[in-house]
């Protein structure tokens, strides 16, 4: 029984740091939402098998992350902002929705042109170190990959992000 109640524990003190994860790999505060609860809504719904995890935490960072591949991958099938929504919003006079529908859209393409080009791989380890703060083994075993692969990638992210703002700056100037 103390174990199963140390898996609560885990499971209940894990929400936040989910959280963040998702805000991070959605982009999006409300999509972040959504996948945060369909990430704890599976959880939960496994609960029986918990006790066979080495790793709460490691678990739950994956599933979160496969829930995003699958919804990011429904999401750029489904989902287009399209210039006749924008046009049938303009005629039936709903300018505050099209303004809310360009800037969020605006937003979307910025973060894309940002970071296009940037493994998903990267983007994970990147946002566990700078923004989490875990420590490269604890990267690697949430990750489930080596430790030299989180070193390699959290290198690569960062030399790629700073190719890109020196691009910026050069061409600002």
């Amino acid at each position: 029984m103390q174990q199963t109640q140390t898996k609560y524990d885990q499971f209940f003190s894990i929400q936040k740091k989910l959280f963040r994860f998702a805000v991070f790999l959605a982009d999006n505060r409300e999509e972040a939402k959504d996948l945060h609860q369909e990430t704890m809504l599976k959880l939960w719904e496994k609960r029986a098998d918990w006790e066979k995890l080495e790793n709460m935490e490691a678990y739950a960072i994956r599933a979160t992350k496969n829930i995003f591949l699958n919804w990011k991958n429904r999401v750029q099938r489904m989902r287009v902002l399209s210039t006749e929504e924008i046009s049938e919003d303009l005629y039936k006079g709903q300018l505050p929705e099209i303004e809310s529908k360009i800037n969020v859209w605006d937003l979307k393409v910025k973060f894309d042109a940002m970071t296009r080009g940037l493994p998903d791989l990267q983007k994970q380890v990147m946002f566990l170190r700078e923004v989490e703060g875990y420590e490269y083994n604890e990267i690697a075993e949430l990750m489930s990959i080596s430790l030299s692969k989180v070193k390699i990638s959290l290198f690569r992210a960062r030399n790629f992000i700073k190719e890109r703002v020196s691009k910026i700056k050069r061409y600002e100037r």
